[in-house]
């Protein structure tokens, strides 16, 4: 059994993706069901949740997501108490500016959009938390809410299932992560794109 806190938990068209960390490796995690599936909308998993879990890790992984498992079982579980404290305690986290997130691999497109590709490496992984070094403010795009900063306009689409708040305060711990890889037409090239997933106050 693996100790496991779960950390967030994203909005998909066929079911959710649950974030997780494995308290025994130090290692972010991506909760898929035992048949490589994503989990459904009423997955029992819910944020700050303290579980006993065994999983395998998924064969044939695409970097930069390396973090899917296949959950075997579950069992025991708790709820974290002061959840963002025991994150700033076991997580690592990075503190500077938008460029720097993902091992500055980022890119942002000319409507300030984030996202790596392979023209600019791959980070080692798709997901990480991140104190927020300027505040964040909620706009919209299309109905759909975006997070964007103060300084250059970048912004990044919420994906959580939490209701969105109007400001993610300065020095607020955040969680980011790297959608799927994605490219709007065939000859173009392939990005995988940052998106905002939670936060933790």
């Amino acid at each position: 059994m693996s100790r496991i806190v779960i950390t967030s938990k994203t909005r998909m068209s066929n079911g959710c993706c649950v974030g997780a960390f494995d308290i025994d490796t130090r290692q972010y995690l991506r909760l898929l069901q035992a048949n490589g599936s994503n989990q459904p909308a009423n997955c029992p998993y819910q944020i700050g949740q303290y579980w006993d879990m065994t999983y395998v890790p998924r064969q044939n992984l695409t970097p930069p997501h390396v973090e899917d498992v296949l959950v075997n079982s579950i069992d025991n579980c708790r709820t974290v108490q002061d959840f963002k404290q025991f994150l700033l305690t076991y997580a690592p986290f990075y503190q500077g500016p938008v460029h720097g997130l993902f091992q500055g691999r980022i890119n942002f497109t000319n409507a300030g959009g984030g996202y790596i590709s392979h023209q600019n490496g791959l980070p080692t992984n798709s997901v990480g938390f991140w104190a927020t070094p300027t505040d964040l403010q909620l706009s919209t795009n299309n109905g759909k809410p975006r997070y964007v900063t103060p300084f250059g306009f970048q912004s990044f689409p919420y994906v959580g299932y939490e209701p969105p708040i109007q400001t993610i305060a300065r020095g607020t711990l955040v969680r980011v992560s790297l959608a799927r890889w994605w490219a709007p037409a065939e000859d173009a090239e392939m990005r995988c794109y940052v998106q905002l997933s939670g936060w933790y106050i």
